[in-house]
């Protein structure tokens, strides 16, 4: 499946934060070559706009058109490859501690928390009011001026209730989550990213101030995966970034981000990116 590859993968560098919650980034296609993956603890919305792609989930993957819309949680592995060029897409990075605030009553991260497969689709009927809001978020972010925050916050409000209101499935039972939650996290993230070697879930609870029971549940409200596999992801994902812009041997890499030998890296590496660190390191777009 090595259409979850790509030579780089964000991971908290999304630009977005508490006083700049919501990003939009226009991505232009003309190869139908084209293919990457991605992992960040930003949320995405992302609508095709022109073109076709498939939308890759670990589990799962969904054919899009113009029109449509996907959603990517918090650290979620999740990539693309394009089917139809040219294929143009708009791109809401949004901050997840704003969607506490900015829904009220209304839980927006609903959708983000419910499996990839039983999120909500946009309905036919509502495409051409969607292509009409990302046309507009397009000119804002083509001639920004001081009112470019509030239509990125309010658009991706309304995208998210065109969402929720045609969701059959409706949002999953689970706790509303304030601000203060993802602002913890991100501090937990920020630490857990200075470290290759494997840390354990006592060690950063007890960083956080939070004994290990609340902190998992916590993290796992937050991330939707617990922290020990979070770490394994983060800890492949410098790997990665070590196979294509270094010239370590694999077992050095190995013994760099806490894995017992090679053998074990191999194993791990191939359960994400389904293809061994060799087969990576010599992918073209891995370079």
């Amino acid at each position: 499946m090595d259409y979850l590859i790509d030579k780089k993968i964000n991971r908290l560098a999304t630009g977005v934060a508490e006083n700049y919650p919501v990003k939009c980034l226009l991505n232009e296609h003309l190869s139908r070559s084209d293919s990457g993956f991605d992992m960040h603890y930003a949320l995405e919305l992302g609508i095709l706009l022109e073109g076709g792609m498939t939308r890759y989930y670990r589990q799962w993957e969904t054919e899009c058109r113009a029109g449509d819309v996907w959603l990517c949680g918090p650290w979620e592995p999740h990539g693309y490859k394009v089917l139809e060029v040219p294929c143009r897409a708009l791109i809401l990075v949004v901050w997840p501690g704003f969607l506490s605030k900015a829904g009220g009553e209304c839980d927006l991260f609903a959708p983000f928390r419910a499996a990839p497969a039983e999120r909500p689709r946009m309905p036919d009927a509502k495409k051409t009011e969607v292509l009409n809001i990302a046309r507009k978020l397009a000119e804002v972010i083509a001639a920004p001026d001081k009112y470019a925050e509030l239509w990125l916050a309010n658009k991706t409000v309304e995208l998210l209730l065109l969402l929720l209101e045609n969701w059959q499935t409706g949002p999953a039972a689970a706790p509303r989550l304030g601000n203060e939650d993802y602002s913890l996290i991100t501090r937990i993230l920020e630490t857990a990213f200075r470290h290759n070697n494997f840390i354990s879930v006592e060690e950063i609870a007890a960083a956080a101030g939070m004994n290990r029971n609340l902190f998992s549940r916590k993290f796992r409200e937050v991330m939707g995966i617990g922290f020990p596999d979070f770490m394994l992801r983060h800890r492949l994902n410098g790997a990665a970034s070590d196979l294509t812009a270094t010239s370590m041997s694999i077992d050095e890499i190995a013994l760099k981000w806490g894995f017992t030998d090679k053998s074990h890296l191999h194993h791990r590496f191939q359960e994400l990116y389904n293809c061994t660190p060799g087969n990576y390191r010599r992918l073209p777009n891995a370079k």
